[in-house]
């Protein structure tokens, strides 16, 4: 999941600058207070992540130009925090986060990355136990304790709610549920 994020991310950097500003000089309503905060959700960790995003705020300056500050927020919901408190002027949120910067933060979507054939990215999320673990099915996590990752994330919670769900769980009673603050 994360290096498809990351390389599609990659792929969309000149994609993304284009469809922000197309081929013309930047209005001078792009950069009203001289620079844009472009925030970012902490999904992933290390150099590929970075590169990535410092790749795309490069581009970005270029495109809009006036600086483009990167900014990784320490979480999910710090990001849409951030933005609702006028501290960020363009977020990238996953699914999950979209709806809450929306509802919280009157976010609205201008872009979507995507693949080189002008398709969405999408990806999935998975629930793991240890190898040596007689669980082999969702229903058999009644009663156990699950580690999810952060509860403004669409693949560390959303996900694993619904196929809880659809395993016939009730993810409020059935499991106990503990948030490990992040992404592996």
């Amino acid at each position: 999941m994360k290096t498809t994020r990351v390389l599609a991310l990659a792929g969309a950097v000149a994609c993304a600058a284009v469809a922000a500003v197309g081929a013309a000089a930047a209005p001078s309503n792009v950069c009203p207070n001289g620079q844009v905060r472009f925030g970012v959700e902490p999904y992933d960790s290390g150099s590929k992540f970075t590169g990535a995003y410092e790749a795309l705020t490069k581009a970005l300056q270029t495109n809009l130009g006036c600086p483009v500050k990167l900014i990784v927020t320490n979480n999910y919901t710090a990001e849409v925090e951030a933005m609702r408190a006028k501290q960020l002027d363009v977020g990238e949120f996953g699914p999950l986060g979209y709806i809450f910067a929306a509802k919280l933060a009157n976010a609205q979507p201008v872009a979507v990355f995507g693949t080189k054939n002008h398709k969405p990215v999408t990806y999935t999320a998975g629930l793991w136990v240890p190898k040596s673990s007689p669980i082999t099915t969702v229903a058999q996590l009644k009663g156990k304790t699950i580690a999810f990752s952060d509860p403004a994330s669409t693949s560390g919670n959303l996900y694993p709610r619904y196929a809880l769900l659809k395993a016939g769980l009730n993810p409020n009673s059935d499991v106990k549920i503990q948030f490990a603050g992040g992404h592996p």
